[in-house]
């Protein structure tokens, strides 16, 4: 067998060791291989300058680690290879991230702001689930996209944050021509649902997370509480957010549904303007407006027209002036904080509409 004993290694680039049957042999009977202090190797990189534009974040997930870029997202992958021990593969081409702060980890996934507007859960490779279609017309809408001296956009200032204790992810976003964040978009991961709007009275530019609050309110037994920057140099504050409505101010956000593109004729256009739509509200003030895009929905016309909504189902009849080959319609409540249910679209083009 191996005689026992000591073996020293006095060489920093030996990696392996070979112990022989029996002294003075060179037997392969059994092969140690060892790693030590004064060990060196190539750790392996990937050069990520593509088309993709620019590294906005980094974050891990599970045993990955997701890499925003503007235009893509790779997943980085640990190997059993010792010169290359990392693997970057690129698992969604052409979806980026929106803003470099506008992506957070909770329960397992990461949830973030992309740059084909929509909001998604993202739990690693191409498993990505949109959330945002509840608010993010509201939401791409409001954000400030102003430039700021040709050097930044304002929505890069934006940031999204984990409230650990309501189980909850926030979006905290400038609106308006506010330069930083006033407005907090929440999304419930655990009930898949958008609360109120949160605004505050003071603009915020970053938030930390307060372990083990003392002191807190008797309604509110927190665990992790968010603690927000103030963005005014005069006040310089940090202030702690303990979830209180009546302190916080929440505002109901307003929901929509926007259609996709609806492709009248492709040799003619045509002149539209009467259609029908099925609807009912969840109470009797309950108003449904119609707007319409010949874009895309890049621009939507100024002339909305609003019906009152019944709590039943019924046919509402609209008019628009439409004369494109294709265009698409977006239903908005007319009131902030009412409900409202979309049933048919109906419309009927002739020739008579045709556009010379």
């Amino acid at each position: 067998g191996i005689t026992a004993g000591y073996y020293t290694v006095t060489d920093n680039s030996t990696t392996t060791l070979t112990l022989a049957t029996s002294p003075g042999t060179t037997g392969t009977d059994v092969s140690i291989t060892f790693f030590h202090a004064g060990m060196t190797s190539t750790a392996g990189y990937q050069d990520l300058k593509t088309d993709s534009g620019a590294i906005l974040w980094g974050q891990k997930l599970g045993r990955l680690l997701v890499i925003y870029m503007q235009r893509s997202i790779y997943n980085v992958f640990q190997t059993n290879s010792s010169t290359a021990p990392f693997n970057f593969e690129c698992v969604l081409p052409d979806l980026g991230l929106y803003a470099p702060r506008l992506v957070v980890a909770a329960a397992g996934f990461h949830y973030f702001v992309a740059n084909d507007k929509q909001i998604y859960a993202y739990g690693g490779g191409k498993n990505l689930i949109p959330i945002g279609d509840p608010i993010k017309t509201e939401f791409f809408d409001n954000i400030n996209k102003a430039t700021v001296d040709t050097s930044y956009r304002v929505r890069d200032r934006a940031f999204a944050v984990h409230f650990r204790d309501i189980h909850c992810v926030g979006f905290f976003v400038p609106t308006g021509t506010n330069t930083t964040c006033e407005t907090a978009y929440v999304y419930d991961y655990v009930r898949d649902e958008w609360l109120d709007k949160w605004t505050f009275p003071v603009n915020f530019t970053g938030w930390g997370e307060y372990e083990g609050p003392t002191g807190t309110t008797a309604t509110v037994k927190a665990n992790y509480l968010p603690i927000l920057g103030d963005a005014t140099a005069s006040n310089a504050k940090t202030y702690l957010f303990d979830y209180l409505s009546t302190s916080d101010g929440a505002t109901a956000i307003n929901s929509s549904i926007q259609t996709g593109d609806v492709i009248v004729n492709l040799q003619n256009e045509h002149r539209l303007q009467d259609f029908w739509v099925d609807a009912k509200g969840n109470a009797s003030d309950a108003a449904l407006t119609c707007s319409v895009s010949t874009d895309g929905g890049s621009t939507w016309n100024a002339t909305t027209e609003a019906k009152t909504l019944a709590a039943t189902w019924n046919c509402y009849h609209y008019r628009q002036n439409i004369s494109k080959y294709a265009f698409r319609l977006r239903f908005s409540d007319a009131t902030a904080g009412k409900r409202f249910w979309l049933g048919r679209v109906s419309l009927t083009p002739s020739d008579l509409g045709k556009v010379p």
